[in-house]
């Protein structure tokens, strides 16, 4: 039971990182002309070191990995959302953007949310 209680806190604690690097990414990269993607890293280290943590608090690849893609999937689609309505600068045309489906942004938010998450858990199994 309290790894199930870990596992929710350290996720609520990687979703406002998340939603923190969204809104700032957005504003500072259409207010500075630079681009929004170069925050992906901050999204990776989010990730990482909730792998981390999590790996410490539970030891359990499994709740790692679930937590990983659960932050993947809320940077996917409540991510984009918080970009999109604060006009961030993805120094793309309007028409490309428009062609990113959701399948894409889940899978490639996931993928790096795993890689990562995997990368914490392996930092702190050492």
């Amino acid at each position: 039971m309290r790894y199930f209680y870990d596992s929710i806190v350290l996720l609520l604690f990687g979703l406002g990182l998340v939603t923190i690097v969204d809104v700032i990414g957005s504003i500072v990269s259409r207010r500075l002309k630079f681009k929004y993607g170069y925050f992906a890293i901050l999204s990776i280290v989010v990730y990482t070191t909730i792998g981390f943590l999590m790996a410490e608090k539970t030891n359990s690849a499994l709740l790692t990995m679930i937590v990983a893609m659960l932050m993947g999937l809320y940077d996917a689609i409540v991510g984009w959302e918080i970009s999109q309505k604060l006009k961030a600068n993805y120094g793309y045309s309007k028409e490309l953007l428009d062609k990113v489906t959701i399948a894409h942004r889940i899978f490639v938010s996931n993928l790096y949310a795993i890689i990562s998450g995997f990368l914490g858990y392996y930092f702190a199994s050492l």
